[in-house]
């Protein structure tokens, strides 16, 4: 579809508004002029015809009051309370996401005891069910990709709340290893879903003074799952227990949560859901706000681009442009980089970790700790997100604790047991300032006609990523130890940090439309 055709449809999709209300673009001068030329001719038409004086006065004070207020209807900020309730609702699929991350490692010493009378796991099935819902996830953004572009982020949350909390349900009841690890294989396809469609939603409503924060809100939430799956599991509940808590918990709020939402308005605009797109903004930014000429922006750059990519073999061809190629490539890197940093291999072993280190205090109660670092350190990020800082520390504090385990391994006395738990409170900390950064860009430096299919792919190289990580976890200890296993998570993070350095750029207050038309420039 050519340029001109994609204004003309999108003209006459407006017709009716433009009758009611004169033009998209002009809307509220317009209205100001129209309102001051009646107020004008009844003024003549008092002089004039002597129409009665207390009538016409008040007619009149009413319309010249109603002219200076049109220019702060202009300037009226968004609306900030719909943007975080939007936001809290999607963010709690989040939460879901920090139980299923967490899941492993806090029940896998009661799945490997033993004297238990319920099911016990051997080496190898330890490391399929922590890893193999990394697999699953991965399968998860390849086939979200498509509800996606069709269905919208909203309707493709409601579509998969559901099917986890089925998979959770299946943990609880199953007493066969294969249908756990197979609900654990769902329960990753349903976490890969949600990760994508999540930050596509929130990145897309957020006004651009608020988007960091916002987003910044996911990590936030993810790390209040994993503090809920650390504390859950630390009580007396056994592991079915905590599964059926934490599918209850996790599916049923945000589901009915989004069901009072409306969908993403840029992604009805690229549908040419035009009306449905101008409510939406209304909806999120407030009945003061403009959002015409938010709208406008928006069309504008689709209009840019040539038109709204409405397949996924659209977005896909879409995707081959050098600065969106240059993007996609950046971006992959980071996650591959992330995903081999540790984080996700501390989330399925912290307390097999612990046990390991021999620390003096309970390895649950440290689990617990690292859960609490998690939620006070992301709350910190909403202030101070510094990508290349925290991976350069995280680096360091890996290097140390490699060290520690390498002085634990060589020598017959070691009594510095607090290091281990020093070093990945410091860890947490600084990752959890750092890492929120890596989704915030993912969802800022893809424009809006290619950036569903685009995060499911890029989301899909970082779960490919973690399963490798999770699943080869065991056998790099085995093979050069838990110092060797550290220290090369700890390049990984200085690679992070200097790719970071050299390719990403400051993106603060600005609109997803003004940050396409940079990285285009920049190609």
């Amino acid at each position: 579809m050519t340029l001109e055709k994609v204004k003309i449809g999108r003209r006459e999709r407006f017709a009716d508004e433009e009758q009611s209300a004169p033009g998209l673009e002009n809307v509220a001068g317009e209205a100001a002029a129209s309102r001051w030329m009646v107020g004008a001719a009844e003024e003549d038409e008092e002089e004039e015809e002597g129409v009665a004086k207390g009538f016409a006065d008040e007619v009149d004070g009413a319309l010249l009051q109603d002219a200076p207020q049109t220019p702060l209807v202009i300037e009226a900020r968004p609306a900030i309370l719909p943007q975080v309730y939007g936001t809290l609702a999607t963010a709690l699929t989040h939460m879901g996401m920090g139980t299923i991350l967490g899941f492993s490692g806090i029940t896998l010493p009661q799945l490997t005891d033993a004297t238990s009378s319920d099911l016990v796991l051997n080496t190898f099935q330890v490391a399929i069910f922590s890893s193999v819902i990394n697999l699953g996830a991965a399968v998860g953004c390849i086939a979200g990709g498509v509800p996606l572009v069709r269905i919208g982020q909203r309707l493709t949350l409601l579509m998969i709340l559901p099917v986890a909390l089925l998979a959770w349900l299946t943990l609880f009841t199953s007493q066969y290893i294969w249908a756990i690890v197979a609900a654990r294989a769902v329960l990753g396809i349903a976490m890969g879903i949600m990760a994508s469609s999540s930050v596509n939603y929130i990145v897309e409503l957020a006004d651009s003074s608020l988007r960091g924060r916002l987003v910044a809100m996911l990590n936030i939430s993810r790390y209040v799952g994993y503090l809920f799956i650390y504390a859950v599991g630390s009580s007396a509940l056994t592991w079915r227990e905590v599964a059926l808590v934490c599918g209850c918990v996790t599916t049923v709020p945000p589901f009915v949560g989004l069901l009072f939402l409306p969908d993403s308005p840029r992604w009805l605009a690229t549908r040419d859901r035009l009306e449905e797109a101008r409510r939406s903004l209304v909806f999120f930014r407030g009945p003061d706000y403009d959002s015409i000429q938010e709208l406008n922006s928006i069309l504008a750059q689709l209009d840019q681009s040539l038109g709204s990519c409405k397949s996924t073999r659209d977005q896909l061809r879409r995707m081959r442009q050098p600065a969106i190629l240059r993007s996609s490539m950046i971006i992959a890197f980071l996650h591959l980089t992330m995903a081999f940093s540790g984080s996700f291999v501390v989330s399925a072993y912290l307390v097999t970790i612990f046990d390991a280190a021999h620390v003096n205090l309970s390895s649950y109660y440290s689990a617990v700790v690292i859960g609490l670092d998690h939620l006070v350190y992301g709350l910190i990020c909403l202030l101070m997100p510094l990508l290349i800082t925290s991976c350069s520390v995280c680096g360091a504090c890996l290097f140390m604790l490699g060290g520690f385990f390498y002085d634990q391994a060589f020598k017959i006395e070691f009594s510095e047991m607090w290091v281990p738990l020093a070093c990945l409170s410091i860890y947490i900390f600084f990752s959890s300032l750092g890492f929120p950064v890596v989704e915030l860009v993912l969802g800022e430096f893809l424009p809006t006609t290619v950036r569903a299919t685009a995060v499911s792919i890029l989301y899909t190289i970082l779960f490919v990523g973690v399963f490798a990580a999770v699943q080869t976890y065991p056998y790099v200890t085995d093979a050069v130890g838990k110092h060797g296993a550290f220290w090369v998570y700890g390049v990984c993070n200085f690679l992070m940090a200097i790719v970071s350095a050299l390719t990403l750029t400051e993106t603060r207050g600005q609109t997803l439309e003004q940050i396409s038309q940079q990285q285009q420039a920049r190609r």
